[in-house]
């Protein structure tokens, strides 16, 4: 029974340490990101994406890619304003555990075990931005976009939470496993992330 008792405490202080140090990046990251619209043109690109890809009218359909891809433009514009003002956060704040699950505060004890997400932003800003200039067929730029922004989206909960959540907010969410957002991204993202995750 002592035993038991023992493994709660220690189960609700685990707990409660991780709730804190996750409040507290989700806060440090939504402060950060509030003066941009970088969210928000995210939305509006995957709704817009998701309207052209079932449409079947093929000059609504044509209309409906030219909007999106203006949005995607302002996304790139965007992000790439926050990732400029985002690199000159504290350092010791923006490191990422590579553990899949959530450790409080392995990040401070043992740095060697997490990355930056500074320049994991960096990464994915240069890949929104190349598959925003591909020239390729309109629906072929989209996947690849999606991929890049859905990556994107996986970096910053990863940051909030851990990768075991943020792998499954993206299942749960866009019903697509993270191995296969990384498979449809560029090939210099994919190497750049791998880098920098290694």
């Amino acid at each position: 029974m002592e035993l038991f008792f023992a493994l709660l405490l220690v189960a609700l202080v685990w707990r409660g340490l991780n709730v804190r140090e996750q409040s507290g990046k989700v806060r440090f990251l939504a402060e950060r990101l509030q003066p941009f619209r970088v969210e928000k043109h995210m939305a509006d690109v995957q709704v817009n994406t998701m309207r052209a890809l079932s449409e079947t009218d093929p000059e609504r359909q044509a209309s409906i890619w030219a909007l999106t891809e203006g949005m995607q433009s302002d996304l790139c514009r965007q992000l790439n304003a926050f990732v400029l003002a985002f690199a000159k956060a504290d350092p010791n704040r923006t490191r990422v555990s590579r553990w899949a699950m959530a450790i409080p505060y392995l990040t401070r004890w043992v740095p060697s075990m997490s990355f930056d997400l500074r320049k994991v932003l960096g990464v994915h800003a240069e890949g929104l931005q190349y598959a925003c200039n591909l020239e390729v067929p309109v629906k072929e730029k989209a996947f690849v976009f999606m991929a890049e922004m859905l990556l994107l989206q996986h970096s910053c909960h990863w940051f909030c939470r851990s990768k075991l959540i943020a792998s499954a907010r993206l299942w749960t969410q866009h019903q697509t496993p993270y191995a296969q957002v990384l498979a449809n991204v560029t090939p210099a993202t994919r190497r750049s992330y791998a880098q920098l995750l290694s």
